[in-house]
């Protein structure tokens, strides 16, 4: 992990994805769940900070919620656990939510799984 107290300079989208691709490495180092809050943590910033971040490079905060969604899915934790960090801090259920829309995905598979 990020052990000294200087704050990880983030100065464009490239260099906020090097930021979350050390952070994950460390993750994976101490055995440790990569998340929002801990990738916070790495980079001396709150919340506030990484709203700012998330308008000024959209594409890159784009990607580091999606990979963040994709550690939480394949993570040997419980399922109420994993549930419970996409909805809040991912936003799952959000939109359909606001929207008053529920979404229901009905596909019957054959035998052969088309």
């Amino acid at each position: 992990m990020h052990n000294d107290n200087t704050p990880v300079m983030i100065r464009g989208g490239r260099s906020m994805l090097a930021a979350f691709g050390n952070y994950v490495e460390a993750c994976e180092e101490s055995g440790t769940f990569p998340n929002l809050a801990g990738f916070c943590r790495y980079c001396r910033i709150g919340e506030e900070g990484l709203a700012k971040l998330s308008r000024r490079y959209p594409g890159a905060y784009d990607f580091i919620i999606t990979a963040l969604e994709d550690e939480a899915l394949n993570a040997d934790k419980s399922a109420s656990l994993v549930t419970a960090y996409l909805k809040r801090r991912l936003g799952y259920g959000e939109a359909a939510a606001d929207e008053g829309q529920t979404i229901l995905i009905d596909r019957a598979l054959n035998a052969d799984g088309e």
